[in-house]
């Protein structure tokens, strides 16, 4: 699912000097007789990731006692699932990401009712909750050249809810699928 520049240097996965480092949370949820991940919108504040849909997560604070303590906190300040429902179960592969300079490392959680989601609005401008049979559905991912600060890009997607799931988080996703899909 990584999107095919004109330029490869802008996509180099090559980690960059004064890297931040960062966690993600792809929270498994049952509802509905399925288990469900939620997805946040970023709001439209001209931040590099304006708009974007992405896992809830952010920057690793000095308090946090490692990444895992990171996902799990910007979980709660994000969307309000309280740190003791989540039950973190392990860790995707760190994903390097150009465009703010972050290395996002994904953790797995899992909580055994489906949270009730409280978006800061500073933050989340809204939810979405997805089921995985819609993730693994072959007509969800689609793909499309889009423009991204002047270049072209070819951007494999998951279309969720009218929304397009690219970059990072499409390849986390992809990941998380390949993965749990192993036979």
């Amino acid at each position: 699912m990584m999107a095919q520049p004109g330029d490869n240097t802008r996509f180099s996965q090559e980690e960059r000097p004064g890297a931040q480092k960062s966690g993600v949370l792809v929270l498994l949820y049952p509802h509905e007789g399925e288990i469900y991940l939620p997805l946040i919108i970023r709001p439209e504040d001209c931040g590099p990731h304006s708009g974007q849909v992405a896992f809830p997560g952010g920057r690793m604070e000095k308090e946090d006692v490692g990444i895992i303590d990171t996902a799990v906190r910007e979980t709660w300040e994000e969307i309000g699932v309280a740190k003791e429902e989540i039950i973190p179960l392990g860790r995707l592969t760190n994903l390097y990401i150009p465009v703010s300079n972050y290395i996002v490392s994904p953790v797995l959680g899992y909580t055994h009712t489906r949270p009730f989601f409280k978006p800061d609005e500073r933050e989340v401008a809204g939810v979405i909750e997805v089921p995985l049979s819609r993730l693994n559905n072959p007509d969800c991912r689609k793909k499309r050249k889009i423009n991204v600060s002047g270049f072209l890009i070819d951007a494999p997607y998951f279309e969720v809810d009218d929304q397009m799931v690219w970059g990072a988080t499409a390849m986390m996703l992809s990941e998380f699928l390949e993965i749990l899909n192993e036979k």
